[in-house]
């Protein structure tokens, strides 16, 4: 494991190589929490080798519509070599075009995931060489399924476009994932996963946590890494919500706290395995992992105790052109996150249902408090 992560890290970024322009699209809370750090380190080694040449070798833009967040983003590093542009009236790209150091940008989207498809559509069509790489959730709807499979489906696209989900990339489940590797006999007797990830949030004040899509997504692309790693199984999955429900507190305003449910993930010629999860905001941190066969456990981690960087393996796999050490499988997390948006939409005309375990309120269907509540 320790060289594993060892070799992420020695990955040599593609400003080593040739010229390289990095467009970061939403330098908001995603960017500030989990990209800035390592942003910071990339522009400051690359600045130490390069010193004044840097600017011809890496240029970072960042777009945003707030143009408050234009300080703390040029916060990075150097002037000569990070630029902000306010998208308040549309993305300047002929302007960002002029600012192009090679053949193939480097671009984040950070934005709200409503806007993941439309800002990835839009900057595959300006820049046709870029690789795109997209915070989770890469999708929130069986609509924008359909468009980023036509996407990928040019062969010239392919490989280009990474799903980003930290929690595959965090230490404790890829040595969980090398561990299975390397006993394959008891990985193939796996079958189910239970994902808990809570987490201590105030709430007051906030109409909806997301958590449906956001916490529920990382629980569903984990179950689908053991389950290929587990079946030693590359071809199509399918995927099958047996049970969901979203957790509410209805006292004075109602407030989304948690999402649960039951997963069916599959394939031909392959046992199946079940997902059974709870993701949200409760009173106390939970994050934890276990894979059972039968009524025995075969292993278990707790992610609350990992204090790995995971976003910067990520990111350092991005800058060396989309090394796949820490990536999902594109076609992995589309299914996910449509299989939870149709689960979502077939339930919308349903009566929400009185709910008596964690949580104490109401169990709505999910996109029944998509429609009660704005977007985040």
């Amino acid at each position: 494991m320790t060289q594993l992560m060892s070799h992420v890290h020695q990955l040599r970024p593609m400003y080593y190589l040739k010229t390289v322009l990095v467009i970061i699209w939403g330098c908001g809370e995603v960017f500030q929490k989990r990209m800035r750090d390592g942003m910071m380190k990339h522009l400051k080694e690359a600045s130490k080798d390069w010193d004044s040449d840097l600017p011809m070798r890496m240029q970072i833009i960042g777009l945003d519509w707030e143009e408050d967040r234009c300080v703390a983003f040029k916060g990075i590093g150097r002037s000569d070599a990070v630029k902000f542009h306010c998208t308040a009236n549309g993305v300047p790209w002929k302007e960002i075009k002029h600012q192009l150091l090679g053949p193939q940008p480097i671009v984040f989207i950070c934005t709200p995931d409503q806007f993941h498809v439309d800002n990835l559509l839009e900057v595959a069509s300006k820049f046709p060489d870029a690789i795109i790489a997209v915070e989770k959730p890469i999708l929130n709807s069986p609509l924008a399924a359909g468009s980023v499979r036509e996407l990928l489906a040019d062969d010239s696209f392919r490989g280009r476009l990474i799903a980003l989900e930290h929690y595959i990339a965090k230490k404790s489940f890829l040595e969980l994932i090398e561990r299975l590797k390397v006993d394959l006999e008891n990985a193939a007797g796996i079958d189910l996963v239970r994902v808990s990830i809570c987490e201590k949030q105030d709430n007051q004040g906030r109409e909806v946590s997301h958590a449906y899509l956001d916490l529920s997504v990382h629980a569903l692309l984990m179950a689908v890494r053991v389950f290929r790693i587990s079946r030693q199984f590359s071809g199509p999955i399918r995927i099958n919500a047996t049970d969901a429900r979203l957790l509410v507190h209805a006292e004075g305003k109602m407030v989304a706290t948690a999402a649960e449910g039951t997963f069916t993930i599959g394939g031909d010629g392959v046992n199946s395995m079940q997902l059974e999860f709870i993701c949200g905001k409760k009173t106390l941190d939970m994050k934890t992992l276990r894979l059972l066969s039968g009524d025995q456990e075969v292993e278990s981690i707790n992610f609350a105790n990992d204090s790995s960087n995971a976003h910067e393996l990520m990111i350092d796999g991005v800058m060396a052109g989309g090394s796949d050490v820490v990536f999902l499988d594109t076609h992995d997390a589309i299914d996910a996150c449509e299989e939870i948006a149709s689960e979502f939409e077939e339930r919308s005309q349903s009566e929400p249902v009185k709910y008596s375990g964690p949580g104490d309120g109401s169990a709505y269907p999910f996109l029944r408090i998509r429609t009660l509540f704005e977007p985040r």
